[in-house]
């Protein structure tokens, strides 16, 4: 398995040491996505929750970009479309709609040269991809927009997944990965 910066702990939980005490008291929300979106974790987890936590991530940053664009409801409605379709109240065409209206703003930030609107929409845009959701793109961009990567930003994070995400989900697919 690949290491990335600071991933330590979900080394540690790949190797089935770590505890329900460590997942608790993680304050890395990049670390805890990173273990999420591995096999066997990602399909234990599901779809829909992970689309929720990149939702969760991104709306974080949503009071900013709307005091900077007011009346932007671009990124606001892509959320919401992409949190009925994890809930099955959307349909995929709704939900390819939502990500095409986005990619659209993003064109338009972008031929504005508002680096700030492009990389914002970005975030938002991957919690309304059409394929698999791209929660762990969507918490760095979230991150990053929020303090250029601070803790707190990283540590809200960690509380978003602990709150879709019961450490025994986890343990229990690590376990069966290695499962006779």
């Amino acid at each position: 398995m690949e290491r990335c910066a600071g991933c330590e702990l979900e080394v540690r939980r790949v190797n089935h040491v770590a505890t329900d005490a460590e997942w608790t008291e993680c304050e890395r929300g990049d670390q805890m996505i990173w273990l999420l979106i591995q096999e066997p974790v990602r399909t234990a987890v599901g779809e829909s929750t992970l689309r929720h936590i990149a939702c969760d991530c991104v709306e974080r940053v949503l009071p900013g970009y709307e005091a900077r664009y007011p009346g932007d409801w671009c990124p606001r409605t892509t959320i919401d479309v992409a949190r009925r379709y994890a809930d099955g109240a959307a349909t995929l065409e709704e939900l390819r709609a939502a990500d095409l209206a986005i990619c659209n703003a993003a064109e338009a930030a972008e031929a504005a040269d508002d680096a700030y609107r492009c990389y914002a929409i970005e975030a938002f845009s991957y919690a309304s991809a059409a394929h698999r959701c791209c929660v762990a793109d969507a918490a760095r961009a979230a991150a990053d927009i929020g303090e250029c990567g601070g803790g707190s930003e990283l540590r809200a994070q960690a509380d978003i997944v602990r709150a879709r995400v019961a450490w025994s989900t986890v343990r229990d697919a690590l376990a069966a990965r290695v499962a006779p």
